[in-house]
């Protein structure tokens, strides 16, 4: 009797799996790269920056050497630096993750950024509507407001979210929410209801300064509603010194300023009771403890903040720190110049009683941070 021999084809190699949500903020001639990957059995990582459709010169990080953080929702990310890249040429990234097996499929193109000289941090918001914020952004989410201000928001990350349009979008509802008390709240524990819920967001973990003889500038292009300071306060864009990076996160109960650790510089904010058509912004410096803020007036000739404009503080340490609305100078509080703070930076959109109920939106096209030698 013949027998015969079947020889089973060895079962295919599975390739790792396709990293997702990729992100970035670009810096001088560079960029950071974000993205997920709980796979196994990787390797290494190929980062590939886009100009458009066209593919450049890739980037290939050892599995062991990809930096990390971790994000707003909890969820861990993998980084990347990408080096080489033109400065004002917006790129698009992806990622492909690579294994003995061979390679993922890359993944999708993340929102387009664009490095800048002497830049260290740029996020221009590119991506689409509800898409990744990038994980160097911590987005508040299911927390009351700051109660020494008497706000009376709640913060979802519902609220804070990429417009689909190159825009940053805060909006704030008149709807009722509940969320955990703070620990500063003598309620605490428990929740409290709030009238309003509304969006916020910080630098994660990262903090800024300038190098030696240096200034750091700080920007941002934005618009806010038109009843900004009729019960809708944006704190549209802040510097707040390193001592509050964790405790804003957990319990914002500020209890005084200095000229280091609790430094705050306000470049563009309006408080209560003022009118987002012909206040300009406060601009503050509280240098110590009991030192009064500095607020810059109001620009003549029909200024609109509804419109977007670009605000702006330039700070030397020791020195001077001069506030720009669309590159003019404002306003320079140079005798309320740190001399020794390291910030990071807050984007909220707060409430308080009274105004009007309707839902309304403010927007941030880019934030750019500059260590400059002018």
């Amino acid at each position: 009797m013949a027998f015969s021999h079947v020889i089973a084809a060895p079962a295919p190699l599975s390739l790792p799996a396709t990293p997702s949500n990729v992100t970035s903020i670009t810096k001088d001639s560079g960029a950071t790269v974000s993205w997920r990957h709980p796979g196994t059995g990787v390797t290494s990582y190929t980062i590939t920056p886009y100009i458009g459709a066209s593919p450049q010169s890739p980037t290939t990080i050892a599995s062991g050497s990809t930096g990390s953080i971790t994000g707003s929702n909890g969820n861990a990310y993998l980084q990347g630096t990408v080096t080489g890249l033109t400065n004002g040429t917006a790129y698009t990234f992806t990622v492909k993750a690579n294994g003995s097996s061979g390679s993922s499929p890359e993944s999708s193109q993340s929102g387009a950024n664009t490095p800048l000289a002497n830049l260290v941090f740029g996020d221009d918001f590119n991506g689409a509507a509800n898409g990744d914020i990038d994980p160097e952004w911590w987005v508040y989410d299911n927390r009351c407001g700051y109660l020494a201000q008497s706000e009376v928001e709640a913060y979802l990350a519902s609220q804070c979210v990429l417009d689909g349009s190159g825009n940053l979008k805060l909006t704030a509802q008149h709807t009722s929410t509940t969320v955990p008390r703070y620990p500063s709240d003598p309620l605490f524990p428990g929740n409290v209801t709030q009238p309003w819920r509304s969006g916020a967001c910080q630098s994660n973990t990262r903090t800024y300064a300038p190098s030696t003889g240096n200034f750091l500038i700080v920007e941002a292009r934005e618009s806010v509603m038109a009843d900004a300071g009729n019960g809708f306060w944006p704190g549209f864009l802040w510097l707040e010194g390193s001592a509050f990076l964790t405790a804003w996160k957990t319990d914002p109960n500020q209890t005084g300023w200095n000229s280091t650790t609790m430094a705050e510089i306000d470049i563009a904010e309006w408080p209560s009771g003022q009118s987002g058509t012909t206040q300009f912004v406060e601009n503050s410096w509280n240098g110590s403890a009991g030192d009064p803020s500095s607020h810059a007036p109001a620009p003549g000739g029909g200024y609109d903040a509804t419109a977007m404009h670009v605000y702006s503080v330039k700070w030397k340490p020791g020195v001077s720190c001069a506030f720009s609305l669309d590159g003019s100078v404002q306003f320079n509080s140079g005798h309320l110049a740190a001399s020794g703070a390291s910030f990071f930076l807050l984007i909220y959109l707060q409430m308080v009683a009274g105004g009007p109920t309707t839902t309304e939106s403010c927007f941030v096209d880019y934030v750019h941070v500059f260590d400059s030698p002018t």
